[in-house]
């Protein structure tokens, strides 16, 4: 989503009043804008790129997952 888009506004703005009122869903709303952003900005550079091999997929695939955080404790 460019950074001029009305959608990608109103959703920031959604987010911040939610917050500034104190809305249960401020958090959710906050994390789906990053959300998008971030979707925005991987599918811009994706597809300026050439084509990915598979070990590239993977290795960005392992990125995107969460961590595991039982191996850390260990």
């Amino acid at each position: 989503m460019p950074a001029n888009d009305p959608h990608r506004r109103h959703a920031i703005a959604r987010a911040a009043a939610a917050r500034r009122h104190r809305l249960p869903s401020a958090d959710d709303l906050r994390a789906q804008v990053i959300g998008d952003t971030l979707e925005a900005h991987i599918r811009t550079v994706i597809d300026g790129a050439p084509p990915l091999t598979s070990e590239q997929r993977a290795r960005l695939a392992d990125l995107l997952r969460p961590a595991d955080t039982t191996r850390a404790a260990s």
